[in-house]
């Protein structure tokens, strides 16, 4: 089936294997109200099943899902009215370094703040009427939830990365009925969903949005924290609050128990490549390319000794560059004008990554039968994959099958 295809078939096929991105999208929109979701544990995400009995065979909810793919030229064109000067980053105005005028958000969101500073300008401005993010309810503080913030108050929860999934679209359902001014903030592949879904359906063309995106150098699953509690010997059921990255840069994380104390450890202990998203090594798109500004942290050298971090800001639309000046000039951050290159520098391993995107995709394909279409006429058109796909995910498979079988006291030995 292709980027493309306007056949009105149903999700079932995406949400049954790996291509589901969790994203939350074809709930949202459903007119039927005919799909439902829940957390799979041994999935590690949220599944999406249509009821069959109330479907009503409009195929939107195949229309809007990024799981199957994206044709990144049309969304250039549709979007910018051209393509990319360079791929690997996307179409912008102005790319920026920046952080939080507050020092304390600054050192307890994750890097720079910029995010949540931004999110706060917003609201106390009376630029737009509601934020949509993500955070950790109280009384499931290991599971994202995805939440409107009316006031600066209630957008506190959202501070700081989320490592793990979320369903932000799942959120369309609600605003949907307000038709009020949001903002929402979610990781590439959200912005993929919601850019589909302007163009599938006049309802969702017609809210007055600015999208926001976060870098993202792939997800990890439920499984991962799952593994991360057993791992360092955390109850799950004795934790009441989790932050991912905070308390200056590049961050910890840390664990608030009910038993009083607090667990931390750094990026590195937790971090670990083989347990991201099978579906993430097939995305091409780290910098949210089509959002309307893309912010991430900034991993160049002259930034690294800062123990309050920095952002990487890119403004890729007018709506974007707006709200980034004004909330510049009310005096919530800080903008610096930087380069695409230093942007690239961020993250130099992003190239490389999406040279070899086809590569990937024909390999999954090959042992799973299935995934995704992406046309994107500037990148490398050989879809062959060679030795280093294959290294990739042999070194995956093998080190995510020792870290789920093998007790955690082995496990920091062979880590070590």
């Amino acid at each position: 089936m292709g980027c493309n295809s306007t056949s009105k078939i149903r999700i079932d096929s995406i949400a049954d294997s790996y291509l589901c991105t969790g994203c939350g999208t074809c709930y949202g929109i459903c007119p039927a109200d005919a799909i439902k979701y829940e957390l799979n544990e041994r999935k590690g995400r949220n599944v999406f099943n249509v009821i069959k009995s109330e479907c009503v065979q409009c195929g939107q909810c195949y229309s809007v899902c990024p799981g199957k793919g994206l044709n990144i030229d049309d969304q250039n064109h549709l979007l910018f009215g051209k393509l990319p000067k360079n791929p690997f980053l996307g179409n912008y105005i102005q790319c920026y370094t920046g952080f939080a005028s507050n020092n304390l958000l600054r050192y307890k969101a994750t890097s720079g703040g910029t995010t949540t500073a931004l999110l706060n300008c917003a609201l106390s401005c009376h630029l737009a009427d509601g934020v949509i993010s993500t955070h950790f309810p109280e009384s499931n503080p290991t599971e994202t939830e995805p939440f409107i913030a009316y006031d600066t108050v209630s957008l506190k929860r959202s501070i700081g990365s989320k490592y793990c999934p979320s369903s932000v679209n799942t959120i369309l359902k609600t605003i949907l009925k307000e038709k009020k001014r949001y903002i929402i903030v979610g990781l590439p592949c959200h912005i993929h969903g919601i850019r589909l879904a302007q163009q599938a359906n006049q309802q969702v063309n017609k809210l007055d949005l600015v999208l926001i995106s976060l870098f993202c150098g792939m997800n990890f699953d439920y499984r991962h924290i799952r593994w991360l509690f057993r791992y360092f010997g955390v109850d799950r059921e004795d934790v009441v609050d989790l932050s991912y990255r905070t308390n200056g840069y590049p961050g910890n994380m840390v664990i608030d128990r009910q038993i009083g104390d607090k667990f931390t450890c750094s990026i590195e202990e937790y971090s670990i490549e083989s347990m991201k998203a099978l579906r993430c090594t097939v995305c091409p798109d780290t910098f949210g390319e089509f959002a309307d500004i893309s912010i991430g942290d900034v991993w160049l050298p002259e930034f690294s000794k800062e123990d309050h971090g920095q952002n990487m800001i890119i403004a890729r639309t007018p709506k974007g560059q707006n709200l980034l000046l004004e909330a510049s000039k009310n005096g919530h951050i800080h903008l610096t004008p930087s380069t695409p290159e230093k942007a690239l520098q961020t993250n130099e391993s992003v190239a490389k990554f999406k040279k070899n995107l086809y590569g990937r995709i024909s390999f999954l394909r090959l042992i799973t039968g299935t995934s995704p279409c992406y046309t994107q006429s500037q990148l490398p058109s050989s879809r062959i994959f060679a030795l280093p796909e294959v290294k990739f995910y042999l070194k995956r498979i093998i080190k995510h099958t020792l870290f789920s079988i093998l007790p955690p006291r082995l496990i920091k030995a062979f880590r070590r």
